[in-house]
């Protein structure tokens, strides 16, 4: 390097060029480092809403989904996402970054600054409304960051637009692309769902014909009967049993009725109140159509089934309309209905006060029944009676007793009800209707499944006869409670029979060993996931699955003493065991399984695929139903 040229990089380092000031290259190096790590971020979350990416943490049900599907997660007006949004302006931003070497003029500082207030504003969504979701909050962070940056760089005076126009520019050309993106992945899914809805309305005609015989129809039933007792499976379908049969406890419209609409519901859901507006213009526009609501919160006050109230107030809504029944019968819940769904299920004490006096309630009176056990008991009976149809998210929708697949797409319930009528079927009474039980529901919503196509394991291990007919394939962690029951049985279920085998693959949950894995909740989970492929590369098939089997049943208990002790009973010597667990092909035989994890869709562990059909949900009341698709599977190979 000559004498004449070093002054000039030591000018720009220190941030002088021609006599102007600039920023120096490490901040402005920075400045991409951090709009990068934004860009990312939300690129991610843009791949996974139109579905071209998987995200592990993000999936139905998950802080991420929950975001995405509330009043923050769409642009009002326009229900453009707001991660398209972010992935927009980031991507402009990297752009006038660029050219912005001699620092950030107003204009273009005016709109950082915007952009760092919208940040700070879903920051503080995410963290008081409980939306803890590592992407949003990486990208808001990465924002921050270059905000604080760009004060540090801004221009007093504003010589040119160049940066500003060309952040502007880069947003409309992001933001076009991925228009036509998701105009593209909404054909995809509006296609899906229009499938999925037409074959339900088959279904549903075709039961209304089976049952079809006038002396058979049965009488309506009392206005307001008692709350059904359980549901009992019966050749695969429940059997309503007391007077009420399938349906709520209050009902909306004739009764018998040709066309008879059950929903499970939660207050707060989103899509429920998107369906519950649908289903009042039907009931305005006809007078062939019954709907009785049965609940269904995401909330533990009331759920014990859900691990986290996703919906706080859901519980209290529901209970709300319960109490509005028990003092003011049919008319009380319906008004109670659709108070509740105008105001999204949420509501303060005074916003409750001044609607009870609108609607004709006694404050006291009502708060009492409320907060009363006859309310709870009523919402748990619904969540039991839903678990018993096999629910999988609100609203679960049914008509004539078979269930609506496929509501999601544009007036779905409104073109399925006024193709069910052109049928005319008879008025009937709820005591006709005959769902589907959960564990018939569990196998069909798999068999309903397209076969994938698996990236292919270059090291596997498989348990059971290579030419099995059925094949199980999961990907999951060995220290994760719900990875260890899978799997203890289905290796329990392999080796009572001949035409399945079981190819198991690593998901550790820990991202010192996993890249794709969004957080770290196990730290004991990498050491497994090494054992177990370390004990293969020293003894083979057999020591890898005898160590598999000993990770699977001492989850809890799984450190370097308790790997010693585990080679020394299985005749490994446990210094080699643990030096193989670093070699390099170990890493990499993990970090396979869980990159083709990752393309299969992977959201949660422990994830199933049978016969190359996913597994939507494996286990019901402590059965694993893995064995009842590996004998469907069976059948369908074994053919007619």
């Amino acid at each position: 390097m000559s004498e004449q040229s070093a002054p000039g990089l030591r000018r720009l380092y220190q941030g002088e060029r021609g006599g102007r000031r600039v920023v120096p290259l490490p901040a402005h190096l920075a400045g991409f480092v951090l709009l990068a790590v934004a860009a990312v971020s939300s690129f991610t979350l843009v791949m996974g809403h139109i579905g071209a990416l998987s995200i592990p943490g993000c999936g139905q049900n998950s802080p991420c989904a929950d975001a995405a599907a509330s009043a923050w997660g769409r642009v009002p007006l326009i229900g453009w996402p707001t991660s398209f949004l972010g992935c927009a302006y980031f991507a402009g931003a990297l752009v006038a970054w660029a050219l912005s070497r001699g620092g950030l003029s107003s204009w273009l500082m005016a709109i950082v600054r915007l952009g760092a207030l919208m940040s700070l504003l879903f920051t503080a969504v995410i963290v008081f409304d409980d939306y803890s979701c590592g992407y949003c909050l990486a990208s808001h962070a990465g924002n921050f960051g270059f905000w604080i940056l760009a004060e540090r760089y801004r221009r007093p005076a504003s010589p040119g637009l160049r940066p500003a126009a060309a952040l502007v520019l880069g947003f409309v050309v992001v933001s076009a692309v991925l228009a036509v993106t998701k105009w593209r992945e909404m054909a995809v899914v509006e296609r899906r769902g229009e499938q999925a809805r037409s074959e339900s309305v088959a279904r549903i005609i075709a039961a209304a014909d089976e049952a079809s015989n006038p002396g058979a129809v049965p009488v309506a039933s009392a206005p307001d009967p008692e709350p059904p007792s359980a549901l009992q499976p019966e050749d695969g379908h429940q059997t309503p049993a007391g007077s009420g049969g399938f349906r709520g406890r209050y009902l909306h419209g004739p009764d018998p009725a040709p066309i008879r609409i059950v929903m499970f519901t939660d207050y707060q859901c989103i899509d429920c109140n998107r369906i519950e507006d649908d289903a009042r213009r039907i009931l305005a526009a006809r007078q062939d159509v019954s709907l009785s609501i049965k609940h269904f919160p995401m909330a533990t006050g009331c759920n014990k089934h859900v691990e986290r109230s996703m919906h706080p107030n859901a519980c209290w809504a529901a209970r709300a309309a319960e109490a509005a029944g028990l003092l003011a019968g049919n008319d009380g819940f319906w008004k109670m209905h659709w108070w509740l769904f105008d105001h999204d299920g949420a509501f303060t004490n005074e916003e409750l006060s001044l609607a009870l006096q609108e609607l004709g309630f006694d404050r006291a009176e009502f708060v009492s029944a409320m907060t009363g056990p006859e309310t709870l008991a009523r919402v748990e009976a619904d969540v039991e009676e839903a678990l018993s149809v096999g629910i999988h998210y609100t609203p679960m929708i049914f008509v004539n007793g078979v269930e609506l697949k496929g509501f999601n797409i544009r007036g779905a319930l409104e073109r399925t009800v006024a193709e069910v009528a052109r049928e005319n079927p008879p008025a009937r009474t709820h005591t006709a209707d005959r769902p589907v039980a959960a564990v018939q529901k569990y196998i069909d919503d798999w068999r309903e499944g397209a076969a994938r196509g698996l990236q292919a394991d270059t090291r596997p291990h498989v348990l059971g006869q290579a030419d099995a007919r059925v094949e199980i394939v999961l990907w999951g962690d060995l220290v994760e409670p719900g990875t260890a029951r899978a799997d203890s049985s289905i290796r329990a279920l392999v080796a009572g029979r001949n035409d399945v085998r079981y190819n198991f693959r690593h998901f550790p949950v820990n991202q010192a060993c996993n890249p794709v894995a969004p957080r770290t909740l196990f730290a004991n989970a990498c050491l497994a996931a090494k054992a177990a492929e370390a004990a293969h590369l020293l003894g083979g098939p057999e020591a890898y699955w005898r160590m598999h089997a000993w990770l699977a049943q001492r989850r809890d208990r799984v450190d370097e003493g308790a790997l010693r002790a585990a080679a020394r009973a299985q005749g490994l010597a446990p210094d080699e065991l643990l030096a193989a667990m670093e070699r390099p092909e170990v890493a990499a035989a993990i970090e396979e399984d869980c990159r083709a994890g990752q393309q299969t869709g992977l959201a949660s562990i422990p994830h199933i695929f049978v016969d190359r059909r996913f597994v939507p949900r494996w286990e019901r009341e402590g059965e694993n139903m893995v064995g009842r698709m590996v004998d469907v599977a069976a059948r369908e190979a074994a053919g007619p």
